[in-house]
């Protein structure tokens, strides 16, 4: 069975929007002395990312959200983040 075609660049929205709660708030030199800001890094455990990736393929991940307390994806409590089903 072939994969479904998706959007790089939606999916890659999709997720960070998804995982933003867990995004690095960090500040580092690069090699030439000047600041940066990684807005791609996470601390999401990988088991945590599988399911968020197979809820995207099912459709479901707009019923859900990413707890970074607990860690875990968790039922959206009421109503749907915005965008998200727009991201696929």
């Amino acid at each position: 069975m072939r994969p479904p075609c998706i959007n790089r660049k939606k999916l890659e929205a999709l997720l960070h929007k998804f995982f933003a709660t867990a995004r690095l708030d960090m500040e580092l030199k690069d090699r030439f002395g000047g600041q940066v800001e990684p807005r791609e890094w996470f601390l999401v455990p990988l088991p945590v990312i599988e399911e968020a990736i197979e809820k995207l393929i099912d459709g479901s991940i707009t019923h859900f959200r990413y707890d970074e307390k607990s860690a875990c994806v968790v039922p959206q409590g009421g109503s749907k983040k915005p965008g998200l089903q727009d991201a696929v």
